[in-house]
């Protein structure tokens, strides 16, 4: 218990690191930090021995199909949050998203960073250790449906990332679900839901979108204005208790 806390302030300190060196002192400041998670390789040997998820597949059109017609349910210590996916936009992601949440890998994971007027985010630990997925996978962005300028677009490609120019991207808005990421196709179980009211515009291009919330706005709000500490961790655990896929 000892070695894992000293491990999560370690990983809080890069996480907040890779975001920039000058204090977060306000919302507008702690805004501006983009959603990371530390590397899986900072990871890997924490990850639980007995994880079976394999590395996400593209789905199929009867896949696709299903998926458009289910929701992912979120019952958290704070109340039940409905989630509705956008497989048309972001395949692979709802894919590998959903079939988490139907193993029931979410289930038992907290809340482990929140800012007010921006996002919370959870899908990487449980209230005793780190939990990861053993792999990373792409992300699935089209800039031009995102009407991103050329200067972003330009900085994002840079870095290294991809893009897929054939896909109807989802704008980073009020209420969506986009998935962290420590980089260009760092993907794997961390998420985050968007609680600023005009939408994180400077994520565009940087993050998949993939799903919104179609209920427990308010509940994502509770969780929004929980007391945290100085690494944005929730003081007390926020908890999904169990996440369940079902039908429309």
């Amino acid at each position: 218990m000892k070695n894992w806390m000293i491990g999560l302030v370690l990983l809080s300190a890069l996480t907040l690191g890779s975001c920039g060196s000058k204090p977060a002192t306000t919302p507008e400041q702690k805004a501006q930090d983009t959603p990371r998670i530390p590397p899986v390789a900072q990871l890997e040997e924490k990850k639980e021995p007995d994880m079976q998820v394999q590395r996400p597949a593209m789905p199929t059109a009867e896949e696709i199909k299903q998926m458009q017609n289910e929701y992912i349910v979120f019952d958290t210590d704070e109340g039940i949050i409905k989630l509705e996916l956008f497989p048309e936009a972001a395949p692979m992601t709802c894919f590998n998203f959903r079939n988490l949440a139907e193993e029931g890998f979410y289930d038992g994971t907290i809340f482990h960073r929140v800012i007010r007027d921006f996002m919370v985010q959870g899908g990487g630990f449980t209230p005793n250790m780190p939990k990861q997925v053993p792999y990373q996978f792409k992300d699935e962005i089209n800039p031009d449906a995102l009407k991103l300028n050329p200067q972003a677009l330009a900085e994002f490609q840079r870095k290294g990332y991809v893009y897929d120019y054939s896909l109807p991207s989802i704008r980073l808005d009020y209420g969506v679900l986009a998935m962290a990421n420590a980089g260009p196709s760092t993907n794997g179980s961390q998420f985050f839901i968007i609680t600023k009211k005009d939408g994180t515009d400077w994520l565009n291009g940087g993050h998949t979108g993939f799903g919104r919330v179609v209920e427990g706005m308010d509940i994502v709000s509770k969780i929004e204005k929980t007391s945290t500490d100085q690494s944005d961790r929730p003081v007390g655990n926020i908890m999904i208790r169990k996440a369940t896929v079902v039908s429309k």
